[in-house]
């Protein structure tokens, strides 16, 4: 997958880090809105251009509701500890 930022550029994640996304799917007026959620293990990163390229080995995959998450998580507030770190 393409991996980029709005704006400025995305860290890089390391090979072998699990990731989960969600891609949203179009609007189907019997159904809502849903999107297909996925946890993968990163098992390749190309860098050979200005927009680096991320394949994952797909770990579970589902369909689930979509409700505008995107909007939540620019809400939340970071919650980085020791851990972490």
């Amino acid at each position: 997958m393409a991996w980029r930022g709005e704006g400025s550029a995305l860290p890089l994640p390391a090979t072998g880090q699990i990731i989960t996304i969600e891609i949203e799917l179009p609007v189907h007026h019997g159904f809502g809105q849903k999107c297909i959620h996925c946890q993968g293990t990163v098992i390749r990163i190309l860098q050979d251009t200005e927009n680096p390229r991320v394949a994952l080995r797909v770990n579970y995959m589902d369909f689930r509701a979509f409700h505008d998450r995107l909007r939540l998580i620019d809400s939340m507030q970071p919650a980085v500890s020791t851990y972490m770190a």
